[in-house]
């Protein structure tokens, strides 16, 4: 389980932090934030504002993209400590994403709290902080409008921390249901067995 699970976090981790890892795979690509689509609805009547919008969304993506390699050693620190028990538990379980569920469960806090500094500095540093503000400033002044105040480094953060166990889920469900991903004689040993 352990080797499985280290095969399946080497791909996700290294696949979430290539450029356009987040941005153009659709199971993991963070969107503008689900609060504020009305104000993307509305200033992108505005001249000059799509241009903002749509560099927007692949600002955020390129944020998770910078913090992705942090998930790598939390995620094998939390695999070195899978007691005896919960590893044949999970070789045994019918679910395919068991393990990821497990991982989850022991290191989703921690990851959070190692990406939120990357993920605020990366979105300075790539300028989604700036089109944020600017487009949130533009928006709260127009009348009658809800103000929107989304945390963007929160929002990134769980978005980015989300994608990488929906990568993780998914090379656990190759090497679980396909012969073909178990690339290693202990691999097919025990997962051949089920």
């Amino acid at each position: 389980m352990k080797e499985a699970l280290n095969k399946g976090i080497l791909k996700a981790v290294e696949f979430a932090s290539e450029p356009d890892g987040f941005n153009t795979n659709d199971d993991i690509h963070i969107p503008f934030p689900e609060d504020a689509i009305l104000m993307k609805t509305t200033l992108s009547r505005f001249p000059g504002m799509n241009t903002l919008i749509g560099t927007f969304e692949t600002q955020l993506n390129r944020a998770a993209e910078a913090a992705a390699p942090k998930a790598k050693d939390i995620f094998l620190n939390a695999l070195a400590n899978i007691s005896i028990t919960d590893a044949l538990t999970l070789v045994t379980s019918s679910s395919t994403d068991a393990a990821t569920q497990f991982l989850r469960k022991s290191t989703e806090a921690q990851l959070i709290a190692a990406f939120q500094p990357d993920i605020s500095a990366a979105i300075d540093q790539v300028g989604a902080g700036k089109a944020y503000a600017k487009m949130t400033s533009q928006y709260n002044r127009i009348p009658l409008m809800t103000p929107v105040q989304t945390d963007l480094t929160a929002y990134t953060t769980q978005k980015a921390v989300d994608g990488l166990f929906i990568l993780l889920a998914k090379e656990e469900g190759k090497i679980r249901k396909n012969p073909a991903a178990r690339t290693t004689d202990l691999l097919r040993q025990v997962f051949g067995r089920k």
